[in-house]
């Protein structure tokens, strides 16, 4: 039981607790030979761990997000006791699930026939992680069915981003008739129309606008 209480707390980290109860079992039973089999399993484990840490780091510094999250329940348990390293490798297995989400809700849109929504989709993912390798070839999958819209997309985005709102809105609501439902469109539409609304609004007032001519010089009295 004490060697069993030993395994369990080495796996959750806690080095203190599974030597006191490695030492209790010694007392009980000192040529045990469950002792030295634990005893060899744990420093060859703490021997793996000891190389994960370095390769998190390394992984990490060169932004191998996939890598990290295919290996993070190994990782997980190496970094148990370092909060620094264990907030960083939650936030990756955060930032590429929310991408495996959006890709397999994408490739099912695209299969029903909705290719439209699956780009827009994409389209957050990349937001998200540009450079994620699942992401691109997804992205090349679905490219063709929408080559139309996504040039629309992109030409709209440019518009926007130089200040051309109004050649920007034209874009936007060329692309929204080609995916009607989209709420990315729909809500560049509304940005822009409201821009552009008021712009027209602020020249009109001020070509409208009376010019108010000096006062003539006085004259003085003759007298």
């Amino acid at each position: 039981m004490q060697i069993l209480a030993a395994q369990q707390a080495a796996v959750s980290g806690d080095v203190p607790k599974a030597e006191a109860s490695l030492e209790r079992a010694a007392k009980f039973w000192p040529l045990n030979p469950a002792i030295r089999d634990f005893a060899t399993k744990a420093i060859a484990r703490q021997d793996v761990l000891a190389q994960k840490v370095p390769e998190f780091d390394r992984l990490h510094t060169d932004g191998k997000w996939r890598d990290i999250f295919a290996k993070r329940d190994e990782f997980a348990v190496a970094l148990i006791q370092d909060k620094e390293r264990l907030a960083k490798l939650k936030a990756v297995v955060i930032r590429v699930g929310e991408i495996e989400a959006i890709l397999l809700q994408s490739s099912s849109l695209a299969a029903q026939g909705n290719p439209y929504l699956a780009w827009d989709l994409l389209q957050r993912a990349s937001a998200i992680d540009p450079n994620d390798l699942m992401l691109a070839r997804t992205r090349s999958d679905i490219a063709p069915l929408v080559a139309d819209y996504a040039r629309l997309l992109g030409q709209a985005e440019r518009l926007e981003r130089d200040g051309h709102n109004a050649a920007a809105l034209t874009a936007w609501m060329a692309a929204q008739e080609l995916n009607p439902i989209s709420e990315t469109c729909g809500t560049a539409v509304k940005r822009l129309a409201g821009k552009v609304a008021g712009a027209v609004g602020t020249s009109t007032v001020t070509a409208g606008t009376p010019e108010v001519p000096e006062a003539p010089p006085e004259v003085p009295d003759a007298k």
